[in-house]
């Protein structure tokens, strides 16, 4: 007798989930979507004068997301990203495609794992103590980028240019996949901590972290990563909740 099947809930927007979903269903698996975020742009803070001199003087322009990308190329232009001399930075892939789709060359770029630790690590190799790094992000971001930067002994700025939102709470009938047989495929720590808001009984649930930050971010909610991918490429995340889908439960 096979294993059975189980439901995989999808945490990002539909538009992020399009490979992930084809590859888990080509496999199986069944698929549902409950989104926990959504990005809206803000005016670039602190104040639009002192970005657009610290990106005149920038060494590197460091990327957090691809969401960061269109904030930035939306408000200061593709030229922005092509001055002579600027290292432009990017944690993961879809980061770095963002990057490279407006024109730009992507100098450093953190891979596995992709995070902000990875990315600083990888600015450490290629610029001086001192170099001036421009990390673009949002409003509330988890931080070791900038922090690790400035272990590092650099100066570091900072520019906003979107916002994590919540959305609004489910259909309420989508709670009832909370159990012991749905992997959560948790897409960053705001979706661990939306999840459980919105319905505690997700705790019964098996759950995936798409990288050390959000498995960090399971473990602070008394939460266990059954598995957690490799890299966000997408096949890296199919493969940790391919390998999840296959275990066995534990027992009651």
């Amino acid at each position: 007798m096979g294993v059975a099947s189980p439901t995989v809930v999808l945490t990002r927007a539909t538009a992020d989930n399009q490979m992930l979903c084809h590859h888990l269903q080509a496999a199986g698996l069944q698929v549902i979507e409950i989104a926990t975020a959504a990005v809206r742009p803000v005016p670039v803070e602190p104040e639009r004068a002192a970005v657009q001199r610290w990106a005149q003087l920038a060494d590197a322009l460091a990327f957090s997301s691809r969401h960061g990308v269109a904030g930035w190329l939306d408000q200061f232009g593709a030229a922005s990203v092509l001055r002579s001399g600027l290292r432009l930075a990017a944690v993961g892939e879809a980061t770095a495609a963002a990057l490279v789709d407006s024109g730009a060359l992507v100098h450093v770029q953190a891979r596995e794992p992709a995070t902000g630790k990875s990315l600083a690590r990888a600015l450490r190799n290629v610029l001086p103590t001192g170099a001036l790094v421009l990390v673009v992000q949002a409003r509330v971001a988890q931080g070791d980028l900038t922090t690790d930067l400035l272990a590092g002994g650099f100066d570091v700025r900072q520019a906003v240019v979107y916002e994590n939102c919540a959305p609004a709470d489910p259909d309420p009938a989508l709670h009832a996949h909370a159990c012991a047989q749905t992997i959560v495929f948790a897409a960053a720590p705001s979706a661990v901590a939306r999840l459980l808001g919105w319905s505690p009984a997700w705790r019964q649930a098996r759950w995936v972290a798409i990288g050390p930050t959000t498995a960090k971010a399971l473990q602070n909610a008394g939460l266990h990563a059954s598995a957690i991918s490799s890299s966000t490429d997408v096949a890296a995340c199919a493969a940790a909740i391919l390998f999840t889908a296959t275990c066995p439960l534990d027992p009651p």
